[in-house]
């Protein structure tokens, strides 16, 4: 038999260890889904990712360079469509990420990488919603569009590390 007088109410358990303990799991279980699909996601390339970054803007050039510091890229910094045109001509790259509105026009440089180095990934930087980058994007093939202020370090990476993938199948299908 049961009463409910108050000599034989218990206080209710602290729920917070169980809670801490539950929240501690959860977040083991999403670091290990997270190491996983990081792993998935970034395609095995073979040797640095060379990238030409063409802005007239010199803080988005250091900023771009900064992010990819410590991870397996080597930069090269244009400051004109003319600059990169000269560093294409010199050195192999396999992503070109490039500003649209720019001295030396970055419409005209995109072209020009489509009839003089197509196994290279293009991606086309711009300020905003610009209909004309996304239609530049489009008939020029580039392979993505990068919004300016950037997204987060590891999307950043992760959209040159894909580029840099596309164009070495480019070339690869070219041969």
């Amino acid at each position: 038999m049961t009463t409910n007088g108050p000599d034989t109410e218990r206080p209710p358990a602290d729920p917070w260890p169980r809670i801490w303990t539950e929240l501690e799991a959860l977040q083991k279980g999403l670091d290990d889904v997270i190491e996983r699909l990081q792993r998935i996601e970034r395609p095995a390339l073979t040797g640095a990712v060379r990238v030409l970054i063409v802005d007239d803007d010199p803080m988005i050039c250091a900023v771009l360079r900064r992010m990819c510091a410590s991870e397996d890229f080597l930069i090269t910094i244009a400051s004109s469509g003319n600059d990169a045109i000269a560093a294409i001509a010199a050195e192999p790259f396999d992503v070109l990420l490039t500003d649209l509105k720019m001295p030396g026009n970055g419409s005209t440089l995109i072209a020009y990488m489509g009839a003089h180095a197509p196994g290279v990934a293009v991606v086309l930087m711009t300020g905003g919603s610009d209909e004309e980058a996304a239609l530049a994007c489009l008939v020029h093939g580039c392979f993505d569009l990068l919004h300016k202020p950037f997204p987060a370090r590891n999307k950043v990476l992760l959209m040159l590390t894909r580029a840099a993938e596309y164009g070495r199948r480019l070339r690869i299908h070219r041969a």
